[in-house]
Order: C-alpha cells, then structure tokens, then sequence
C-alpha cells in the first residue's frame, strides 16, 4: 500500500516561504521556495507516489521548514545563519531545473533523473547542514539566555546588597541619633522636675504668708480643668503685687453643693494662665 503524500503541504510551505520571502528576516529565501515549488510540482506531476520521489520532496520540503521555523522562531539573528546554506540549496535546485528542462518530457525519463543518486545526495547534504546549523543555534541560544539569566542574578543581587547597607546604614543613622539625644531628654525631664518642685516650694510659702494674713478659709489643693465647674464670679478686692485672688461660685466634683473658690495667681503667672486651657490651678476652697 502507497504511503500518504505530503507532496501537497511540501507545495504550500514553499509557497508561503515565497510570499513571506518579500519580508525581512529572511528575503534571500524567496528564490529557493520558488525553485522548490517548481522541483515538487514537477516531482508530483512525474509520478506522486514513487518512493524515492516522495522521499527526495520529503527533504525538500523539510529543509525549507525547519529553516521557516528557526527563523520565525528566533528571529533575525538566526536568519543569518541560514543565508549560506540556503543559497547553496537554491543553486542544487536552479540546477536541477535546468536538467528537467534539457531532459526529454517523458514522464520515464524525469522520474529516472529525478531517482538519481546524485541528485537525492545533494539535497540531503543540504538538510544535514540545515539541521546542524539549527542545533548549533539552539546550543548557542541556550548559551546566551544563561548569561542573561546570570547577568540578571547579578544585578539583583548587587541591588540587594545595596538595599541592605542603604538600610543598615540608616538604622546606625537613627541609633546614633537616639543616642545622642537622649542625654538631652532626660536633661530637659529632670530640668522640668526641678522646676515643678521650685514651684510647689513657692506655692507653699505663699500659702504661709497667706495663712499669716488670714486670706483664705478652708483648704489647698490642686484642681485639675474638669472637677471645677465655674458658675459665676464673684467680686473680689483683694490684689498686691505679689498675687491676685480671685472668687468664683462653682461647682466641685465628688461635692453635692455649690462652694466660693478663691482662686489664688502668682502675679508673673497671671496672664498665662488666663490663656491657658490645660494647665492645674490652685484653688482655696470655702
């Protein structure tokens, strides 16, 4: 039983390759699918189901798509590649042509001509180099893509050691800053804490002198904003240069009634704590 002929789709490769030879990558393959296509027609018209016949399209046909395929493939970098061979190919087939068209239009005499061992042998050393080249690019793409594989781990890795000292050497920025600020800070905290004792020692010395002159009933302490609510003020005389006191009705938090409180200000502090929403007041409350 005859084997399936690929003639047909050999034809049509070759006639793409044509079509497609108009375009870069690879123009110079126009001619050698032109002259394919006229070697297959003939070889088809001659006798389609001849062994050795199919056997020379079938090495044809596969030389022009294997090179179809790795140009496509890989671009132009691998169409150069091809250019020597595929010009010697065109050549054993412009050849051959010229011998079909000398020899007698029997179709006895072009399928001898055609079955010659000289003829068969051409075109297989073709496609013998056409494989090789193609295998050969292929070790050298693999080559390539391992050196930009290698080439991309390196940069990663440099940018990555760049990361870590660009973080390494901020956190060494940060601790020294820390360090060298801290001293500061606890400086600035225990200046405040000698001044809030001074405070309290003045307070209490002119709670003294106040008690000494009778100006104030009940007791002192310290009311943070929130446990007083002032109902009104109340008219109050006393004032010298030292302190003002002032008198307000108001009500107290954890006290059912309304009490008077005397509110007592240092007189350099007076305006400062009219402005002052924040701050605990000393209160006399009566």
């Amino acid at each position: 039983m005859p084997r399936p002929s690929n003639l047909g789709t050999w034809i049509d490769i070759a006639k793409l390759g044509m079509a497609a030879g108009e375009l870069a990558p690879f123009p110079y393959i126009k001619g050698l699918c032109g002259c394919a296509v006229v070697v297959l027609e003939t070889i088809e018209k001659a006798d389609k189901n001849n062994e050795d016949l199919l056997d020379l399209a079938d090495s044809i046909g596969k030389t022009i798509e294997m090179v179809q395929n790795t140009v496509t493939e890989h671009g132009e970098s691998s169409a150069v590649r091809f250019r020597d061979v595929c010009a010697e190919l065109e050549v054993h087939l412009t050849d051959l042509i010229a011998k079909l068209n000398s020899t007698q239009r029997k179709s006895r005499g072009i399928k001898r001509f055609l079955k010659a061992k000289s003829v068969s042998d051409a075109i297989n050393g073709c496609q013998e180099r056409v494989r090789t080249i193609k295998a050969d690019f292929g070790i050298h793409t693999a080559i390539d893509s391992c050196f930009v594989i290698s080439d991309i781990k390196d940069g990663l890795r440099t940018n990555t050691e760049a990361l870590t000292s660009a973080v390494e050497t901020s956190q060494r920025h940060t601790m020294s800053n820390i360090e060298k600020h801290a001293n500061d800070i606890h400086e600035e905290i225990r200046t405040w804490g000698v001044l809030q004792s001074q405070k309290a020692d003045k307070l209490s010395a002119d709670v003294q002198t106040l008690k000494g002159r009778g100006s104030y009933k009940g007791s002192i302490r310290n009311i943070e904003l929130g446990d007083i609510y002032w109902i009104e003020p109340l008219a109050s005389d006393y004032c010298d240069d030292a302190a003002v006191l002032s008198d307000y009705k108001a009500n107290i938090e954890n006290i059912n009634e309304p009490k008077i409180v005397r509110v007592y200000q240092h007189s350099n502090e007076r305006d400062t704590m009219k402005a002052s929403s924040s701050n605990s007041i000393e209160t006399s409350i009566d």
